[in-house]
């Protein structure tokens, strides 16, 4: 298929098309190019990839001691059993707790209890303890001394009187 004429640009040019044909060695050349380079950049992703698994990390060092203690695993067995029945004893000990009375704290210097909700709503609406407690600074200072009303002075009256 080879055209009988050379390339000839000003002859494309008249006839409105390329005349000479397309050379084979230089399309198979460029085949063979992007093969290659195809080929070449695998390799080199698969020898990237098992060279980073194979390297220790670089940083081994905690950034803090909070964060170490995030990354050990839990002791024990990590699969649960019977996710329901556990899902349903969680559930059950928060309700206990929620409807009995205890020490939040084992500390006896802490005095704080907790109560059942219903007794809880009860009390603040009937404002024997406050919905919000003031800070230990604020209940230890000296209360203020009680400021004087401002005197009012009586507004002027018109008095009825005519322009």
């Amino acid at each position: 298929m080879h055209s009988e004429h050379q390339h000839d640009p000003q002859l494309s040019l008249e006839k409105g098309y390329e005349v000479s044909d397309l050379s084979l060695r230089v399309v198979l050349l460029t085949g063979a190019v992007l093969a290659l380079s195809i080929v070449a950049s695998v390799i080199a992703g698969v020898l990237i990839v098992r060279g980073l698994d194979r390297r220790s990390p670089m940083n081994t060092t905690p950034s803090s001691a909070l964060t170490a203690e995030l990354r050990l695993p839990p002791a024990g067995a990590l699969l649960q059993t019977d996710p329901v029945g556990e899902k349903k004893k969680i559930l059950a000990e928060a309700t206990a707790r929620l409807n009995s009375y205890g020490m939040v704290d084992e500390n006896p210097t802490a005095m704080r209890a907790h109560v059942p909700v219903n007794v809880a709503m009860d009390l603040i609406a009937e404002a024997k303890v406050p919905y919000r407690q003031k800070p230990v600074s604020a209940l230890l200072a000296p209360a203020p001394a009680p400021q004087p009303a401002p005197a009012v002075s009586p507004s002027p009256s018109t008095g009825g009187a005519s322009q």
